[in-house]
């Protein structure tokens, strides 16, 4: 009994590392970049692999950093080349609309004139109008990460965003905590199980959210990335 108990068990194992094995998930998140800069320096490289699914989440640095700010046209222009261009390029496409940010923090490294008359997080929800109308247009899948973010508030304890009320060292306000970028992993995989999309070979494409600013395993799909939490749900 004791020896079929271990050979099962190294059975599981076995069948458990095959799984997560068949699955390859890319970072290519960038630090900074704005949806020019995903365009300039990171779009051919996803193409080159081929993915069957990528996923774009790019358009922060657009709105909100004072010095990437983009118009709204120039912004849409920009989405609509990256959808088109994997598109093309044959891979199946998600789209992860933007968080809401701590203002209050945001400002302490921002000066609030740069934004004019349109405050940072109107800035969001007017990129997440773009979104969602391509998205629509282009028969992409959307993920709501607005919504996660919103739902739990910006600035208690339970926020999904490093903020010091969860992490007293910080003041953040805009880069996603631990569990932030778990759920947004969670949110990709109810849409990819939702839309019937099966993948193997899947890129994560955008900028220092996606890269996994401030967490263990950042810029890889290893550690408390949402790529790497993606890659660890598939493989489950």
């Amino acid at each position: 009994m004791k020896k079929w108990l271990l050979l099962s068990a190294m059975s599981f194992a076995v069948l458990a590392q095959g799984a997560d094995a068949g699955i390859a998930v890319e970072n290519m998140g960038i630090s900074g970049a704005s949806s020019k800069a995903v365009i300039q320096k990171s779009l051919d490289n996803a193409v080159a692999v081929s993915p069957e699914l990528t996923i774009v989440m790019v358009g922060t640095n657009d709105m909100i950093n004072s010095q990437a700010l983009a118009s709204l046209s120039d912004y849409e222009a920009n989405l609509r080349v990256i959808i088109a261009r994997l598109k093309d390029a044959g891979s199946k496409v998600i789209v992860v609309n933007l968080p809401p940010c701590s203002e209050e923090l945001l400002f302490l490294r921002h000066k609030k004139e740069a934004f004019a008359d349109l405050p940072p997080n109107e800035r969001i929800v007017k990129a997440n109008e773009i979104i969602a109308k391509l998205c629509a247009a282009e028969r992409v899948p959307m993920v709501d990460f607005y919504r996660a973010v919103a739902d739990k508030g910006l600035d208690g304890k339970d926020s999904l965003l490093m903020i010091p009320a969860n992490n007293p060292q910080s003041r953040d306000g805009v880069h996603p905590t631990a569990a932030g970028y778990e759920t947004l992993a969670r949110l990709i995989k109810a849409c990819m199980d939702r839309e019937d999309i099966t993948a193997v070979k899947i890129v994560c494409l955008g900028d220092s959210i996606t890269f996994g600013a401030f967490m263990k395993g950042q810029g890889t799909a290893e550690g408390n990335t949402y790529p790497a939490k993606l890659k660890q749900l598939l493989g489950e």
